[in-house]
């Protein structure tokens, strides 16, 4: 707010002159009310100011938490994705496993019984 009402004009001429004393009286009534008004004005424009800087300190504190999250979300969606080929890739050889075991079993179920190496080793021969 600016003060220039309060400050003292120049003494007019002609019919003003009697104005002045009346207007420099309500001047000096109102100063008192005019600084408490201005200081309470400031008073709320500091704080205001300060709200304003929490709040942009803030923001920015939360626009780093939501990047950290969103490069950790990231990262964890990179990971998930890694463990769920690993685990395709676990799985395909699991499965490529059990098709050698069968056919293995299915060879062995055809072939002719093997000596025991116990027999062997001691000269008898298996019955």
């Amino acid at each position: 707010m600016s003060s220039a009402f309060y400050n003292d004009d120049p003494i007019p001429s002609g019919r003003g002159w009697l104005i002045y004393p009346v207007r420099r009286l309500i001047r000096r009534l109102q100063r008192p009310y005019y600084l408490k008004l201005q200081s309470i004005i400031d008073d709320i424009t500091a704080r205001v100011d300060q709200s304003r800087q929490e709040l942009n300190q803030s923001r920015q504190e939360l626009n780093q938490l939501w990047q950290e999250l969103q490069s950790g979300r990231l990262e964890t969606s990179q990971q998930v994705r890694a463990l769920a080929l690993d685990h395709t890739a676990v799985i395909r050889r699991l499965a490529a496993i059990q098709d050698e075991l069968i056919t293995g079993f299915d060879h062995a179920k055809d072939a002719p019984p093997l000596a025991s190496p116990l027999a062997r080793s001691s000269g008898r021969s298996p019955q």
